[in-house]
C-alpha cells in the first residue's frame, strides 16, 4: 500500500488515528495473503464467513463510509430509540476506549460480502483500494467543507476521527477471525 496521505487541516488525533487505521488494514491484508487456499475459502465455523468474506465485509464498510463522505445518503441507523440511546451513549464509548469490540453484531446486508468471491489477489487489491479511497475521501470531504465522517449503523454519525478509529477497530475485529496461516512442510 502506498504511504499514509497527509493534510495539515487534521489534528494530530486525525492523524494519529489514520495511521493507526492504516496498520490495522495492512496486518490484516498480510495475515489473509498468508492463508493457504484451503483456509481461505474455509468458513472458521458452520453457517460462518470465510477469509475471503471477512476481507471483502472490510473492503464494503470503507466503501460505505466513502459513499457517505462524498455526499451520498447516510446509512440508516438501526434499533428503536431506546437501543439507539443505549448504543451511542454507552456501547460506543467503551468501545473506543477498549479499542476492541467485546462481541459480534449482526452487520446490515449492504455491507455484507456475496457467497462467490473474485481470486483472492482481486479481493486483496479491491480491500487496498478501499483504504486509499477511504482516506481520499475524507481529506476532500475536509478540504470541501463537508461533515467528514460517517454514520455507524448502531452509534449514529461518527466524527473524523471516530470513524477512523471505530474503522480500525473493526478491521482488527475481523482479523482475530483469521486462522494462522498453515504451516507448509519444506523437503
Amino acid at each position: 500500500m502506498p504511504p499514509l496521505a497527509t493534510a495539515s487541516s487534521f489534528s494530530p488525533a486525525v492523524h494519529a488515528a489514520l495511521a493507526d487505521n492504516r496498520a490495522a488494514v495492512e496486518a490484516f491484508a498480510r495475515r489473509a495473503a498468508s492463508l493457504s487456499d484451503g483456509q481461505w475459502a474455509t468458513p472458521r465455523a458452520p453457517g460462518k464467513w470465510t477469509p475471503a468474506q471477512e476481507v471483502r465485509h472490510v473492503a464494503l464498510v470503507y466503501q460505505a463510509f466513502v459513499a457517505e463522505l462524498r455526499g451520498g445518503p447516510p446509512g440508516r441507523i438501526r434499533g428503536n430509540a431506546f437501543q439507539r440511546v443505549l448504543t451511542r451513549w454507552v456501547a460506543r464509548p467503551i468501545i473506543l476506549r477498549m479499542g476492541k469490540l467485546p462481541f459480534a453484531v449482526r452487520s446490515p446486508r449492504s455491507v455484507n460480502p456475496p457467497d462467490e468471491l473474485p481470486q483472492r489477489q482481486l479481493v486483496l487489491e479491491d480491500l487496498a483500494q478501499s483504504l486509499e479511497t477511504f482516506e481520499a475521501a475524507l481529506h476532500d470531504a475536509r478540504r470541501e467543507g463537508r461533515p467528514v465522517g460517517g454514520t455507524h449503523p448502531y452509534f449514529g454519525f461518527l466524527e473524523a476521527r471516530e470513524a477512523i478509529a471505530f474503522s480500525a477497530i473493526h478491521t482488527r475485529h475481523h482479523h482475530a477471525y483469521l486462522p494462522e496461516p498453515a504451516i507448509r512442510a519444506t523437503t
